[in-house]
């Protein structure tokens, strides 16, 4: 049985539905920029353009 003077929503409630919300909107956004990473590594390789910087990563014999 719950206690009579327990208030609904409380605090607890309140502060996990805001993380809840900052917790989608950072997925959201992640996911959105991994997308648009996505694209761009595409539109690089599909033009030749190296996908890292100096032309890749150093030779293993280098």
């Amino acid at each position: 049985m719950a206690p009579k003077d327990l208030k609904w929503p409380n605090s607890m409630y309140e502060i996990h539905t805001e993380e809840v919300i900052i917790g989608e909107r950072t997925t959201n956004e992640l996911h959105d920029e991994l997308l648009r990473v996505n694209r761009t590594m595409k539109q690089m390789h599909a033009s030749g353009q190296p996908l890292l910087g100096n032309g890749g990563l150093p030779s293993v014999d280098d």
